[in-house]
């Protein structure tokens, strides 16, 4: 998981933060890209910290710094305005009298952490490579979250028994496996494919029943596939209907 660099004791921060510890390392990302990574390892009270420092992200620090007192500025003309957001955006009150300043001290100290960031494990034998790619995981449980509350639909939930409530959530984490199992096959076949996607080639399904009053028997119509839903229909070894067919026959590739 993530540290906060700020929240650790001194010795650690004067040691993560001393590039001279600092050794370099080769990420690869899923799609093939080389990643150079910085980083230093050092243990702490029974954890493994690996201290990791981007110029990339030592930019956008101090540019977001920069917007806050550029902010701060601005509040300094509006005194009213102040009291509640003077620390948020670097400002001191002076002599205990409602006049404030720039706070450069506290300025200078978060400018130190510029770049760096911390990621503590409790797994003392891990790599610093086995370290970040555990890490890279967790995106992938936070994005599970965010589909199983928004792409699948978990919320707003209108039910108000428990068991409704429990069948609810139940077939959406039915759903959220079937995905995840889905996205992994068509990863293997190197079929890109998004969440997006993948609920855009289904709803496209369509198979209309017709009836026509001089046949004994019902006809299905099926919508026009599309390639990319074949490729995703093949993948999961599931038939491609077309055009007109019959209940007979409809029942034979689906059962």
């Amino acid at each position: 998981m993530a540290d906060r660099l700020k929240n650790l004791k001194e010795a650690a921060q004067t040691y993560l933060c001393n590039h001279k510890h600092y050794d370099q390392v080769i990420v690869w990302e899923e799609d093939g890209t080389m990643i150079p990574l910085r980083y230093a390892v050092l243990e702490y009270e029974g954890r493994l910290l690996l201290g990791t420092y981007s110029e990339k992200r030592a930019k956008k620090d101090a540019h977001e710094r920069q917007k806050k007192i550029e902010k701060g500025l601005e509040l300094l003309k509006k005194p009213a305005l102040i009291r509640k957001k003077a620390k948020r955006f670097y400002l001191a009150n002076t002599a205990g009298e409602e006049k404030y300043q720039l706070d450069q001290k506290k300025i200078d100290a978060d400018a130190r952490f510029d770049g760096f960031l911390v990621l503590a494990t409790n797994v003392l034998e891990l790599t610093p490579t086995q370290i970040i790619e555990r890490y890279k995981d967790l995106y992938h449980v936070e994005h599970s979250f965010r589909s199983f509350k928004s792409f699948l639909e978990t919320r707003p939930m209108f039910h108000w028994t428990d068991e409704r409530i429990e069948g609810h959530l139940c077939v959406c984490y039915i759903a959220q496996c079937l995905l995840a199992f889905l996205k992994t096959k068509l990863k293997e076949e190197n079929i890109a494919a998004t969440e997006n996607t993948i609920r855009q080639a289904f709803s496209d399904l369509q198979l209309s029943k017709i009836k026509i009053p001089i046949h004994e028997e019902p006809f299905f119509l099926c919508s026009r596939v599309e390639d990319k839903t074949q490729k995703i229909l093949q993948t999961l070894s599931m038939p491609v209907l077309s055009g007109k067919i019959s209940a007979k026959k409809l029942a034979s590739k689906l059962f």
